[in-house]
């Protein structure tokens, strides 16, 4: 069986968070939620795409880069740079040490 993880995620700008896209489970997820109205040919095709590819018939690379696309084009693709590391994030809170 073919693996289902993206060689690196994507990362969907939400209202109040960044959503991380890492395998094809979850880009089925993120498709799957979309809402009706915001459907199109797009949409559709991506959707197969992913079916095929849960089968072994298309590459999960060709998913991940056609996602991207789909993801920018709807202005969702958040910027690895506009993603906080947990790290940097941790490292600027005091954690009781006076």
């Amino acid at each position: 069986m073919a693996t289902t993880l993206f060689d690196r995620p994507l990362f969907v700008q939400r209202k109040h968070y960044v959503e991380e896209i890492a395998s094809l489970e979850e880009a089925f997820d993120l498709l799957e939620g979309w809402p009706d109205d915001k459907r199109g040919l797009a949409h559709d095709i991506l959707m197969e795409a992913c079916q095929k590819a849960a089968n072994g018939e298309f590459p999960i690379t060709a998913i991940r880069n056609n996602l991207e696309r789909f993801l920018k084009k709807a202005e969702l693709l958040a910027a690895i740079e506009d993603v906080p590391s947990f790290t940097a994030m941790a490292s600027a809170q005091n954690l009781g040490n006076a």
